[in-house]
C-alpha cells in the first residue's frame, strides 16, 4: 500500500553532478516508515552513495511523511449494494448511504442517472460521491422493483336472475331416516290424512241423518 520514497530526491541534481555521484540507494529500505502513523514526522535514514571513482559513502537522508491521499481515499463512502422498492416508489440516494455522517463537509451525493421505478424488474444504478477536493467515488447499487400487491375481495354468490325470490320459512330439520323408513312415513302420513278426512265427512252425514229423523 505504501511505496518506499525515491532516495535520489534526497540530493539535488547539481549536488550529484558536483560530487560525481554515480549511484544512490537506501541501506535498509524496509525500515523506512511511511505509514499513516508517520504522517507529519521527519526521520533520517541511511543511504549508500557510490561515486564515479568507485568509492562509497554512507549519508543520512531525511524523509518527511505527508498524507497526499485524495478525499475519496481518506474518507471512502459506503452505500447499500442492494435495495428493494415497489412500483412508483421514490428512492432517495441519501437513504442508501451508510456513513454519510462521516464524510467531509461539502461532499455531494447524487445518482448518475435517476432511478426509474415505473416497471418491475432489476436495474443497476450508480451513486456518485464528489468530495470537496474534486475527487470522486462511484458506488454500484442493484435496485429491485416489485409490483404492489392487490387486495382480493371475498367471493359472493351472484344474485338470482330468474324466478321469484323465496321468502324465509322456519322449520325443524327432519331426521335422516334409515333405509325404508322414509317411504313408510310418507304413506302413513297420507293415509292418516285420508282417514281423518273420511271420518270427518262421515260425522257430518250422520248428524244430518239424525236431524232429519227428528224433524
Amino acid at each position: 500500500m505504501y511505496q518506499t520514497p525515491d532516495v535520489t530526491k534526497g540530493l539535488a541534481t547539481s549536488e550529484r553532478e558536483e560530487n560525481k555521484v554515480q549511484q544512490l540507494a537506501w541501506q535498509a529500505p524496509a525500515q523506512i516508515d511511511v505509514s499513516l502513523n508517520a504522517v507529519g514526522q521527519t526521520r533520517a535514514y541511511q543511504a549508500l552513495v557510490t561515486f564515479a571513482d568507485g568509492s562509497t559513502a554512507v549519508i543520512m537522508v531525511p524523509v518527511t511523511v505527508i498524507d497526499d491521499r485524495t478525499d475519496s481515499q481518506k474518507y471512502p463512502a459506503q452505500a447499500q449494494q442492494r435495495v428493494t422498492v415497489f412500483v412508483n416508489d421514490h428512492l432517495g440516494v441519501q437513504s442508501l448511504m451508510i456513513n454519510a455522517d462521516q464524510l467531509p463537509s461539502g461532499t455531494q451525493i447524487a445518482w448518475r442517472t435517476a432511478p426509474d421505478t415505473s416497471r418491475p424488474g432489476t436495474y443497476p444504478l450508480t451513486i456518485v460521491v464528489t468530495y470537496p477536493d474534486g475527487s470522486q467515488l462511484e458506488l454500484p447499487v442493484t435496485m429491485i422493483v416489485k409490483a404492489k400487491a392487490t387486495s382480493q375481495t371475498a367471493a359472493t354468490m351472484p344474485p338470482a336472475t330468474n324466478g321469484p325470490t323465496p321468502t324465509g320459512v322456519a322449520h325443524r330439520a327432519p331426521t335422516l331416516p334409515q333405509t325404508g323408513e322414509e317411504a313408510e312415513s310418507v304413506v302413513m302420513t297420507t293415509l292418516g290424512l285420508a282417514l281423518l278426512t273420511a271420518l270427518g265427512f262421515g260425522s257430518v252425514i250422520w248428524k244430518r241423518a239424525r236431524n232429519d229423523e227428528n224433524n
